[in-house]
């Protein structure tokens, strides 16, 4: 999936309400990874999502109270838009301003720019970079990186083999996969910007690593291994 056919069709709402197939979930899941505008898109929306379900249980009683209102005077004045009036509507009109603003002069300007794969510099997302990474031993570069929020790596890839496509992957301290994507022969020794969702991540030690090679039939083991950049999480207040 581009970044064009998943703006057509509007994927990342469909994503949110939990509206996609799997094979569908998947594969947007895969795009947006390395997407930072589809990330801002779904940390947006399911930010408004989060604030409009607490707006609505904190007033659920102030609804009911005004439901009863509202069915009197529907049936008295038959007013078509007597549903607007009750005082819950006021907070979540207010939260869905705040997050069209936030589209109109965040996302959209992101979306417009275009992404996808191998991001593009100028991310509103924290950056950090990896460029000293293989140079500061085993613990590697560190990440100031805050609890829940996504960021990007900055390094130049430079692999010790080069292929025609790459797999890499972002394995945790005990050598377990967070997450594998693919990557572009193209991007050979290149500039590379990698968003880390702050979802999938925790305090400690990771490393990314690349492999050449990619496809479904492919197997990440050492032998393929060309590149290994480590870098260690601290979680900051």
């Amino acid at each position: 999936m581009d970044h064009t056919e998943a703006l057509r069709q509007q994927v990342a709402e469909k994503y949110i309400l939990g509206e996609l197939t799997a094979p569908l979930r998947d594969e947007y899941e895969e795009h947006y990874f390395d997407c930072s505008a589809c990330a801002l898109d779904v940390k947006t929306l399911s930010t408004f999502v989060d604030v409009s379900r607490a707006v609505l249980r904190g007033e659920a009683q102030v609804q009911e109270r005004e439901a009863v209102a509202q069915r009197v005077e529907e049936r008295t004045s038959g007013r078509w838009f007597a549903w607007l009036r009750p005082a819950w509507m006021v907070p979540v009109l207010a939260a869905m301003v705040l997050v069209i603003g936030y589209q109109n002069t965040v996302t959209i300007p992101h979306a417009r720019g275009g992404a996808g794969g191998a991001l593009s510099a100028g991310q509103d997302l924290p950056s950090y970079s990896l460029q000293m990474a293989n140079v500061r031993g085993e613990e590697g570069v560190k990440v100031p990186a805050r609890a829940g929020e996504s960021f990007l790596l900055d390094f130049d890839f430079t692999p010790s083999k080069t292929a025609d496509s790459y797999t890499y992957q972002l394995q945790d301290e005990a050598g377990n996969v967070v997450f594998q994507r693919e990557l572009a022969g193209e991007k050979t020794n290149k500039e590379l910007h990698i968003v880390v969702p702050g979802g999938d991540v925790h305090a400690g030690a990771y490393s990314l690593v690349f492999f050449g090679g990619a496809g479904p039939r492919f197997q990440a083991s050492g032998e393929s291994e060309v590149a290994r950049l480590r870098f260690k999480i601290e979680i900051q207040p």
